[in-house]
C-alpha cells in the first residue's frame, strides 16, 4: 500500500512538472514573439523607407481637414498607399520635431517620399519638404 502512495505521489509530481514547463515554453513563445514584433515596429519608426523608388512613384493629392488627427490622416496615407502602416505614421508624428504642427491644406505627396518627408510638407505647407530643394 505504501509503494502505491508513493507511485503515484511520483507521477503526479512529473505531470506537475511537465504541465510548469509547458507553461514557462508557451510564456517564453509568445514573449519572443511580441518583443520581435516590438522591436521591428520600433526600428521602423526611425527607419522606414518610402513605399516605392522615385522612378516608380505615383503622385497623390491629400486634403487636410483642421480638427484631422494624426491618426486620421494616417488612414488616409495608407488608403491611398502612400505609407505602410497608419499606427507607424502616428507614432512617427509623435517622435518628429513637428508634433502637433500639421497644417490644414491641399498637398501633393508622392509615394516615394518617407513619412518624415510627408510630414515636413503637411507641417510647412509647402508641396516639397525642405530637405530635397536645392
Amino acid at each position: 500500500m505504501v509503494a502505491v502512495m508513493r507511485s503515484g505521489q511520483i507521477v503526479a509530481g512529473v505531470l506537475d512538472g511537465v504541465i510548469k514547463i509547458v507553461i514557462v515554453v508557451i510564456a517564453v513563445m509568445f514573449t519572443y514573439k511580441y518583443a520581435l514584433e516590438a522591436f521591428d515596429f520600433g526600428y521602423r519608426v526611425f527607419a522606414e523607407g518610402s513605399v516605392s523608388p522615385e522612378e516608380s512613384a505615383r503622385v497623390i493629392s491629400i486634403s487636410i481637414t483642421e480638427d484631422a488627427t494624426p491618426m486620421e490622416i494616417g488612414e488616409v496615407l495608407e488608403e491611398k498607399g502612400l505609407i505602410r502602416d497608419a499606427r507607424l505614421f502616428y507614432v512617427q508624428e509623435f517622435f518628429s520635431g513637428q508634433h502637433g504642427k500639421l497644417k490644414e491644406g491641399i498637398y501633393e505627396l508622392s509615394s516615394a517620399m518617407t513619412a518624415e518627408e510627408m510630414i515636413d510638407v503637411m507641417c510647412t505647407g509647402t508641396e516639397e519638404p525642405e530637405a530635397r530643394r536645392e
